[in-house]
């Protein structure tokens, strides 16, 4: 053993041989008992109803949800996002959140469906209507923040931001914020084209160990 660490190199590598040998051991002992990420996702597409031919952009990974193991489950379908928090024991859903809008059964899609020629007035001198332009990220982060903490009955110097950030929903220019009081946690999706709200969530915090 002591020929180990009799060298400053040879101390070097036998240390992060071991921390290497007990990282593996922590995930074999946390993995054990856990459901697995299909079961995962199984449960998150049964709670929200679709098929796993309706999804896009599955995405799973393990996290924790108020102390717990849970499994995060994201995905896309039917012009909607679900992120879903799943229990990584007995596969209980812990959290889910689902925004956007809809798109009607049998559909191709609301833009396509919205502008059918069937729909179309009849034959006039008026110019045809262009296809809508996607909007525009028209707030700045700091009009964004101020939006949601006048929802939230908030000022900026009682919590602690911990995401600003631009994004895209379906297309939709957005911000994603959250920030948290010493007990109280808050998660905004906004419009950046107009502030509206497209999703709150409202939950204890529990400030990380």
């Amino acid at each position: 053993m002591k020929k180990l660490f009799d060298t400053p190199l040879k101390a070097v590598i036998s240390t992060l041989c071991i921390v290497a040998v007990l990282a593996v051991a922590v995930l074999v002992y946390i993995s054990r008992g856990l459901i697995g990420q299909t079961a995962a996702e199984n449960a998150a597409l049964a709670d929200a109803g679709v098929s796993v031919s309706q999804a896009t952009a599955l995405h799973t990974g393990l996290d924790h949800e108020n102390g717990k193991l849970c499994y995060e489950v994201e995905f896309y379908s039917g012009g909607q996002e679900f992120e879903y928090r799943i229990d990584a024991k007995n596969g209980s859903v812990l959290k889910r959140e689902i925004s956007g809008n809809p798109t009607a059964p049998g559909s191709a899609g609301a833009s396509q469906s919205a502008s059918s020629a069937s729909d179309a007035p009849a034959a006039s001198d008026a110019p045809a209507a262009s296809a809508a332009a996607p909007a525009e990220r028209v707030l700045d982060a700091d009009s964004a923040l101020a939006i949601v903490l006048t929802d939230a009955g908030m000022n900026e110097a009682d919590v602690t931001v911990t995401k600003n950030k631009a994004d895209y929903d379906d297309g939709v220019p957005v911000y994603e914020i959250e920030f948290h009081t010493s007990d109280t946690e808050y998660e905004y999706e906004i419009s950046a084209a107009d502030g509206t709200v497209r999703s709150k969530e409202v939950e204890p915090y529990r400030a990380a160990r």
